[in-house]
């Protein structure tokens, strides 16, 4: 493979097809040039680039974060990957590398900034916190630094970003997060009742919760397909149910100008009847 650009000492850019690639390992863009052949046992992570736009951004961040940053976030997505049975892609590696780098300069200063949605990232997202958590005792540890729960709320979130593909970003991440917490609100309130975090009806609600956030904050519609025998049964059984998703419907719409269908009322209703008869029985 011929080297077509040196980042640093520790990356460069090589051709791959019709696309380019970045290797990155210690020394690998040591004593080379423009035209050279790359060392392949000096290898450690690569990443392939699917846009120009793409290749400017990754080389920009890979130029600013050292190689042990992104060594640790390699090491996280394969973790990933193993718990979570998801692929995750180069962009997740290089852009957490980034912000653990950014974290871990900003807390050596004394800088601190609250995560507000700490606790309901960590009762959403319990699998994807579970392994930000157990990287912030590792950070603390190898950079002598008390880091604070709150940063393990930030790469939780990176994680679970990293599974809805390519239409998500971070902000929008944390506007799922919150979405899910007022819709939850909604259904507290509504039943005055608390809920067991741990309960399979709970995990469901949130899981459902999730991808119904992401299309309504990404704009998809599915084909509504209603089933009005579905929806008289549960007008006629789960009335107070409905009625409360109905609650969720005008505050979708108040605050997001989207318009929940009957098919999600469905949803919604069987959802919120399950966890509701679990939470009072």
């Amino acid at each position: 493979m011929k080297i077509r650009r040196i980042l640093t000492n520790n990356a460069v850019v090589v051709g791959q097809g019709s696309r380019e690639k970045i290797l990155c390992g210690k020394g690998i863009g040591f004593n080379t040039h423009k035209g050279g052949e790359v060392n392949e046992s000096f290898i450690t992570q690569s990443f392939v680039l699917n846009s120009n736009g793409e290749t400017n951004n990754v080389e920009s961040l890979v130029k600013e974060v050292p190689l042990n940053f992104i060594n640790i976030a390699d090491d996280v997505r394969k973790t990933c990957e193993l718990e979570l049975g998801k692929k995750f892609n180069s962009m997740f590696v290089i852009t957490l590398a980034d912000h653990l780098y950014g974290a871990i300069i900003r807390l050596k200063k004394g800088v601190k900034i609250n995560n507000l949605l700490t606790y309901d990232i960590q009762n959403y997202y319990a699998s994807e916190f579970e392994i930000a958590q157990s990287l912030v005792k590792k950070l603390s540890v190898q950079f002598k630094l008390k880091i604070p729960i709150d940063e393990a709320g930030f790469i939780a979130l990176y994680i679970v970003n990293a599974q809805f593909g390519d239409k998500s970003s971070m902000d929008n991440a944390y506007h799922v997060t919150k979405l899910i917490q007022d819709i939850l609100t909604i259904v507290k309130y509504h039943f005055s009742v608390m809920f067991d975090a741990s309960s399979i009806y709970y995990y469901r609600f949130i899981t459902h919760l999730k991808f119904f956030a992401y299309r309504l904050l990404n704009h998809e519609h599915p084909d509504s397909n209603v089933d009005e025998d579905l929806y008289e049964m549960i007008e006629k059984n789960f009335i107070d149910s409905l009625n409360c998703a109905k609650k969720i419907q005008d505050f979708i719409l108040n605050n997001y100008k989207e318009q929940i269908d009957k098919d999600e009322l469905c949803y919604l209703s069987i959802h919120i009847h399950r966890l509701v008869t679990k939470a009072i029985t």
